[in-house]
C-alpha cells in the first residue's frame, strides 16, 4: 500500500497561522471533514504514538470494546488489560511500520462485544516532515466475507448431492493418512463400494429417483462405519470409506461385511421400494508392502470390487496381487467385446425344448455365443456380465432380438416357437417394444412365434418400465416365460404380479431329482402350483432318461438339456426339425 508522505492525515493537527488565510481555511475544513468521516466510520480506527500509546480512537472502536475514550487516550494496550501475547504481536507489527515506513495488512480473528469476528486490519504510517510520527490502524469487519470463503472451500471439498467428501478431498485426506501410517505399525484401509445394477435404477425410474437412492445409500454407509472414518463419494454410484489407524486390518473386512448386509435391506424412495445390493473391494497398507499413495489404494480397492462383482455381486473381496491379472483379463474382454459385434464374431445358437409326451421339438432357446479371436466359441456365461456392466448389453441385445425374429420367420413352417432371454437392462429399456415391432415388421414374423424369457433377478427392481414392457409383449401375443424359477427372491410375487405363460424349473431341482425325494416333492409342488395358475412347466438341465421320466411323471410338459442336444448353430437344429 503506497502512502503520500506529503499529505497530512492528522485530524488533530491545527492549521499553521503562517499560512495564507484561504489555505488555512481549506486545511481546517479538510481536517474537520476527516474527523467527521473517521469518527463515524463503520471501521474501527485508532492511532498510536511511538510509545505505543493511544492518542486517537473513533466511535466504532468505543462501541466494539466498551472502553471509555478517556481510558484509551494515553494508555497502552497492556494498561487496558489486553493479553500479553496479543500485546506483543500488535506492538511488533506497529514497530515494524515505524521502522519501514510502509503500510501492511493482515487478517485476525478478534473477540469483542460483538463476539468472535474476523477483521482486515491495515497499519498506515503517518508522516510529519518525512518522519513517521504515528501509526494509524484501521480494522474492517470481514466476517461475512470470511464465512463465504470458508463455505466455498467446504463446497469445493464436498459432493453437492450427498454432502459427503468429494474425490479431491478424499485424495488429500487419504494421502495424509498413508503418510501418517508409514512410520507406524498401524494400517490404512480403503473400502470401495459400488451399488449393484444402479444404472438400471436411473434408466428405469429416472435420474431424480437415482439421486434420491444415492443420498439414501450415503446415509446408510455413514451408519455402518466408525465415527472417525471418512466417507466420500468417488463418483457415480461409487463410494469410498477410508479407515485410518487400524491395528488389525481384519476390522476393515468386518465393516465391509456390515455394509453388504445393510444394503440387503431395501432402500425406500417415496412409494417405490427399491432393492439394490452392494459390492465392496478392500485395499490395505502394510509394513511389508512397497510404498503406496492414495491413488494406488483406490485403484487396488477398485480392482477388488470388480472381482466381488464377478463372483456374483453382493459381496466383499480383498485385494492381493493375484487379483490384478483377473481384472486385467476382464478389461481385455470388454475391449474385445466392443468390436466383436462389428467384426461379426457374435452368433446365435439354439437349444431345443422337447415336448415330453410326443418327443417333438416344440421350441428352441436362442443362446448367444462369441466366436473369439482365439478360435474358441465362448458361451454367454463367459462374457455376458461384462456386457451388462459396460452397457454393451443394449446394442448386443438389440442385435440378438433382430436375429431371433428373422430366424422365427424362416422357421415358421416348422411350427416351433423361439425363446429369447432379456437382461434386466433390456427389460427396462423404453425402446424395447419399438425394437421388437420393427424387427417383426422387417422380417414379416408373427409375434406368437416368439417367447421372451425373464429371470427373477431381472424383475428384482419392480419398475414401471418393466411392467409396461411385459404388458406390451403379452398384448402383442408374445409368450412370457419365467426362467430359473425357484432360485430368486420372490418367485410367487412375480407369478401374482405379472402374466406368465411358462415356468422353467431350474436345473438345481433336476440334478438329484431321481435320488432325492425332497427335490421330487419340491418340483411336484412347483408343477402343481403352475398348473393351477394355467401355466405350463418346462424342466431345465435334463441329462438322463431317468430324469426325463421323473419330470414327465411330475407333470412337466416340456424339457430341455443335453439328453437331447446342447446349443448348436441354426443350421444344425434345422436338421433336427426335419428329422423329428
Amino acid at each position: 500500500m503506497g502512502v503520500d508522505k506529503n499529505v497530512d492525515v492528522d485530524p488533530d493537527r491545527p492549521a499553521s497561522s503562517s499560512e495564507p488565510g484561504g489555505q488555512t481555511n481549506s486545511l481546517r475544513d479538510r481536517a474537520e471533514l476527516l474527523e467527521v468521516i473517521t469518527a463515524h466510520s463503520v471501521d474501527a480506527v485508532v492511532r498510536f504514538d511511538r510509545d505505543f500509546r493511544y492518542d486517537y480512537v473513533n466511535d466504532r472502536t468505543l462501541r466494539l470494546t466498551g472502553i471509555p475514550r478517556d481510558r484509551f487516550i494515553g494508555s497502552t494496550q497492556a494498561d487496558l488489560g489486553y493479553p500479553p501475547d496479543e500485546v506483543d504481536i500488535r506492538e511488533e507489527r506497529i514497530a515494524k511500520v515505524f521502522q519501514t515506513a510502509e503500510a501492511t495488512t493482515y487478517h485476525d480473528l478478534i473477540s469483542n462485544l460483538e463476539g468472535d469476528r474476523w477483521y482486515e486490519t491495515t497499519l498506515v504510517p503517518q508522516f510529519r516532515d518525512d518522519e513517521v510520527t504515528h501509526v494509524v490502524i484501521i480494522s474492517r469487519d470481514i466476517t461475512s466475507r470470511k464465512l463465504a470463503e470458508e463455505a466455498l472451500v467446504r463446497a469445493a471439498a464436498r459432493d453437492p448431492l450427498t454432502g459427503l467428501a468429494n474425490r479431491t478431498a478424499l485424495l488429500d485426506i487419504l494421502n495424509q493418512a498413508v503418510v501418517a501410517t508409514e512410520a507406524s505399525t498401524l494400517s490404512t484401509a480403503v473400502l470401495l463400494i459400488d451399488l449393484d445394477n444402479f444404472k438400471l435404477v436411473n434408466d428405469a425410474l429416472g435420474h431424480a429417483v437415482g439421486d434420491r437412492v444415492l443420498c439414501l445409500a450415503a446415509d446408510r454407509i455413514v451408519t455402518c462405519v466408525r465415527p472417525d472414518d471418512l466417507v466420500a463419494r468417488h463418483g457415480g454410484d461409487e463410494f469410498v470409506v477410508v479407515m485410518r489407524d487400524l491395528a488389525d486390518p481384519a476390522e476393515a473386512v468386518k465393516v465391509a461385511l456390515r455394509l453388504v448386509e445393510a444394503f440387503r435391506i431395501p432402500l425406500l424412495s417415496g412409494e417405490t421400494e427399491l432393492s439394490t445390493t452392494a459390492s465392496v473391494g478392500i485395499s490395505v497398507t502394510a509394513a511389508t508392502r512397497e510404498s503406496v499413495d492414495g491413488h494406488d489404494l483406490i485403484r487396488e480397492a477398485d480392482t477388488a470390487m470388480y472381482v466381488a462383482k464377478a463372483n456374483g455381486r453382493d459381496g466383499v473381496s480383498v485385494f492381493d496381487e493375484s487379483l490384478r491379472s483377473a481384472v486385467d483379463e476382464r478389461f481385455h474382454t470388454e475391449n474385445q467385446l466392443r468390436s466383436a459385434l462389428r467384426r461379426g464374431e457374435l452368433e446365435v445358437w439354439y437349444q431345443p425344448e422337447v415336448h415330453l409326451r410326443s418327443g417333438r421339438i416344440r421350441s428352441a432357446e436362442a443362446l448367444l455365443r462369441w466366436r473369439h479371436p482365439s478360435g474358441d466359441v465362448l458361451p454367454a456365461a463367459r462374457f455376458i456380465e461384462v456386457a451388462e456392466d459396460s452397457g454393451l448389453i443394449v446394442p448386443i441385445g438389440a442385435w440378438v432380438i433382430d436375429q431371433v425374429v428373422r430366424q422365427a420367420a424362416l422357421w415358421a413352417d416348422f411350427g416351433v416357437r423361439i425363446r429369447m432371454n432379456l437382461a434386466a437392462r433390456q427389460l427396462n429399456d423404453p425402446d424395447l417394444l419399438e425394437s421388437i415391432d420393427q424387427s417383426i415388421s422387417r422380417h414379416n414374423a408373427a409375434p406368437d412365434q416368439l417367447c421372451v424369457e425373464i429371470t427373477e433377478t431381472a424383475l428384482l427392481h419392480d419398475t414401471p418400465a418393466a411392467s409396461q414392457n411385459l404388458r406390451g409383449l403379452t398384448d402383442r401375443g408374445v409368450t412370457i416365460a419365467l426362467d430359473d424359477f425357484g432360485t430368486g427372491y420372490a418367485s410367487l410375487t412375480y407369478l401374482r404380479r405379472y402374466h406368465v405363460d411358462v415356468v422353467k424349473l431350474d436345473r438345481s431341482f433336476i440334478t438329484d431329482i431321481t435320488t432325492s425325494s425332497r427335490d421330487q416333492r419340491l418340483a411336484a409342488a412347483v408343477v402343481a402350483m403352475a398348473r393351477q395358475l394355467g401355466m405350463s412347466v418346462t424342466a431345465e438341465g435334463v441329462e438322463t432318461a431317468e430324469q426325463a421320466q421323473v419330470v414327465r411323471a411330475l407333470g412337466c410338459s416340456g424339457a430341455q438339456g443335453f439328453l437331447w442336444s446342447p446349443a448348436v448353430p441354426a443350421d444344425q437344429i434345422e436338421l433336427m426339425f426335419t428329422r423329428r
